[in-house]
């Protein structure tokens, strides 16, 4: 028995010995000025949890320790916010909200943020632009997306090249602007996808893209509506089947009580076209509350007006099941349930009802 508890122990030292060897050392600077004693947490944008913390010292901010991997990492406490990776140096910038310097990795994010920056930056100018010489309304989307339709294409290569190119935190940056991107197809996804190296695949926040793409892709225009379960207003249960594939076009309006978007859109949009259109028998709209409560959730639809039915899970997980992550997200149902748009706002909205009922 001696020589097998000497042999476990010499075994467990090797394998804490090889455990070690593969942590990564870090340091992370910056500079806060007139933060002291500002406590800033180390958030792994992986795992969803905080690796580290440090409080702010004279106006600086240093953390020194050890980790896993070579994640992306958010440094964050109040109002101030600054990404790098966890390698051996990262000097945070709070107001690009990249490193500044650091080590290669670090210097690769920053390079690659500021490229994907500066597209931002053209487009958000041009539209700044356009505005300023009285340009608004259909105009203004006709002419910006002259401009998106020539940048989109290289943003996508440019995060396509990164995560080719990095399986480490730098390829996780890459990753969520991609799956962040708000028109990104899920054919798109996937040539880009299949080409990403072993480890970045296998982390939690690719699963969960890969996860959202491929919802996307079983709810897309054309395909059939897929059912949930929800709360309604009175306690009860109800199902999304109560109400899609009975004969009518449904709008389904998924919504929150706190997303300024989603009320807007409900005043400017839904509203008139209820009041418009909500008493004949081959239209109606359905309000689905999520990622709230049915009290705020109750609270709004008697405060706003809406007179259409509604349903309400408190959850994040509709958002999943029709594979998206913003509100509101406004889908058009026709009467089979089959889903005939989605993303819908605006005039757009209302010329795909319109279309839908036949109205000129």
């Amino acid at each position: 028995m001696k020589q097998i508890s000497l042999g476990l122990l010499a075994l467990s030292a090797v394998m804490s010995a090889a455990m070690q060897a593969g942590a990564v050392d870090y340091v992370i600077e910056g500079r806060i000025d007139g933060c002291d004693s500002l406590m800033l947490y180390v958030h792994d944008y992986n795992t969803r949890t905080n690796i580290d913390s440090a409080v702010v010292v004279d106006g600086s901010l240093r953390i020194v320790g050890s980790y896993d991997d070579n994640a992306l990492v958010r440094i964050e406490g109040g109002r101030y916010f600054s990404n790098c990776v966890i390698d051996t140096l990262a000097v945070l910038d709070f107001e690009t909200h990249w490193p500044s310097d650091g080590s290669e990795l670090n210097r690769r994010l920053r390079d690659f943020c500021a490229a994907y920056g500066a597209i931002d930056e053209e487009l958000g100018k041009f539209s700044r632009e356009l505005d300023s010489h009285g340009f608004g309304g259909e105009e203004k989307i006709e002419i910006y997306r002259r401009l998106y339709k020539r940048r989109r294409p290289e943003f996508i290569k440019l995060c396509s090249d990164v995560i080719a190119g990095n399986d480490n935190g730098v390829g996780t940056s890459a990753v969520m602007k991609l799956g962040n991107f708000w028109d990104l197809e899920p054919d798109e996804w996937d040539s880009i996808y299949v080409h990403m190296p072993a480890n970045l695949k296998a982390t939690d926040i690719v699963t969960r893209f890969n996860d959202r793409f491929t919802n996307m892709r079983k709810t897309m225009v054309g395909m059939p509506f897929v059912d949930f379960e929800a709360q309604t207003p009175e306690g009860t249960q109800g199902r999304l089947s109560d109400y899609v594939g009975k004969g009518r076009w449904i709008l389904v309006d998924f919504w929150a009580s706190w997303c300024g978007p989603c009320r807007q859109e409900a005043a400017e949009v839904l509203k008139p076209l209820y009041a418009k259109y909500g008493s004949r028998d081959d239209f109606s709209i359905l309000g689905v509350g999520i990622w709230d409560s049915p009290e705020k959730l109750g609270k709004a639809i008697s405060d706003l007006g809406y007179e259409w039915p509604q349903l309400f899970d408190g959850s994040t997980g509709l958002m999943s099941l029709y594979g998206f992550d913003g509100i509101p997200m406004i889908i058009l149902f026709a009467p089979d349930g089959t889903i005939a748009g989605r993303n819908l706002r605006g005039d757009g909205l209302v010329k795909a009802v319109e279309n839908a009922l036949g109205v000129k």
